[in-house]
């Protein structure tokens, strides 16, 4: 929780930016422990309350015109599985890989005029995949 209540006190809408990099820090010294975060049913309302914060910060951003409007906090959970890949699949070959992709999606989620052709994933197929990570995470215990 530390991440996120310190990423909050960012002015002018760039808390989110700031939680994401020190999101993929964190994630990035901690590689050999990524697939037990967050996988299991002790953690599920601790992930519920930090995904509450996360949509503070991404309400912040759009507030300072620092998002796109249609942003959701849908597109930030795939946000962070996909650096939780790169950091998984590069692992000592490339300790930048995860930020130079963390920000590219930040440029993608600047605001424009171009709207984006698909909507954001539905907060139902979010949960559902926690869920099946969930099942796979007790299977292989």
């Amino acid at each position: 929780m530390t991440l996120v209540t310190e990423a909050a006190q960012s002015p002018a809408g760039r808390g989110l930016e700031t939680f994401i990099y020190a999101l993929g820090e964190v994630q990035a010294a901690n590689r050999g422990c990524l697939a037990r975060i967050w996988t299991d049913q002790t953690t599920t309302g601790l992930r519920d309350v930090y995904r509450e914060h996360i949509a503070a910060l991404l309400k912040d951003a759009k507030a300072h015109d620092a998002v796109r409007v249609d942003a959701s906090v849908t597109d930030l959970d795939i946000l962070f599985w996909s650096l939780r890949g790169i950091i998984e699949t590069t692992g000592d070959l490339s300790r930048t890989a995860w930020r130079r992709q963390a920000a590219i999606s930040l440029a993608g989620l600047r605001p424009s005029p171009i709207a984006l052709a698909d909507p954001p994933v539905a907060e139902e197929i979010i949960h559902r995949s926690r869920q099946s990570t969930l099942v796979h995470s007790e299977r292989g215990s």
